[in-house]
Order: structure tokens, then C-alpha cells, then sequence
């Protein structure tokens, strides 16, 4: 939800919520099977996401998250260094301090998921090579 003048503004979907976001990144579709966005988190130091799978919510880290993760902060700590005007403290700069300082929106389809629990709410433990 989010306030305006007239009242509160009812956020319809995750879409909706990440446009919502202060300094999106990037806003990818990488194929019919992956779309993501990420974001910079200002509100803590904590890793935050919000992740689909298959539509169903998936409330914890799983297998997907850290697919795109290990993807993203190396590349991001690299653009970081080269745009850094403190070098020095930019060049011990390591991709898991980037992670925590990071919003990620995944929306994903994965043929034949496995989840941790029957719940499904629960991390995702289908191993990255089964992605498509």
C-alpha cells in the first residue's frame, strides 16, 4: 500500500510493487521463464526478496534466488569498482556485501519444482541446472 493525497494507493500486483521501489537497477525478462528486478534496499542490511515460483509465493531463499544472486553481485561489484570514486575501499569489495544491500524480485516457471516443504511457501530446492 502505498499513501497519495486521495488516500491510500492499493498496490495490485508485484509489477506494480517494484516499480514502487526507489533506484530499480535493472527490470529484466531474460526468457518466458525468468523476470526480475532488483533494487537497492535502503531500509536495512538485511537480504531482502519477494519470489515466484510457478505463481506460488515462496517466502524464504531457495535454489532460484541463489541462481540469480550468484549471477548479479559479481557483476554489480564489478560495476561498483570501475564507478567508485573511492577505489580503495571499493576494491575489497566482495559480491555477499552487495547481496545484503539488495532488493530481488524473481518471477520464475520451473518445470517440475521440488520444495522443502508441502507447504510450498518454503525454499525452492530444485538444483539450478534444471532450470530453463
Amino acid at each position: 500500500m502505498k499513501k497519495t493525497e486521495e488516500g491510500p494507493k492499493i498496490i495490485k500486483n508485484e509489477i506494480a510493487y517494484v516499480s514502487h521501489l526507489d533506484k530499480i537497477f535493472d527490470e529484466i525478462l531474460v526468457n518466458d521463464c525468468w523476470d526480475i528486478g532488483v533494487a537497492k534496499n535502503d531500509y536495512n542490511d538485511d537480504f531482502q526478496q519477494a519470489s515466484f515460483v510457478n505463481s506460488i509465493l515462496t517466502s524464504e531463499n531457495g535454489k532460484h534466488i541463489d541462481y540469480i544472486t550468484e549471477h548479479i553481485c559479481p557483476k554489480l561489484v564489478e560495476h561498483i569498482k570501475k564507478k567508485s570514486k573511492a577505489a580503495a575501499a571499493a576494491e575489497n569489495l566482495k559480491p555477499m556485501q552487495v547481496e545484503n544491500h539488495l532488493f530481488k524480485r524473481v518471477n520464475c516457471l520451473i518445470k517440475y519444482p521440488e520444495f522443502e516443504s508441502q507447504a510450498k511457501q518454503n525454499k525452492l530446492a530444485t538444483e539450478g541446472k534444471h532450470f530453463c
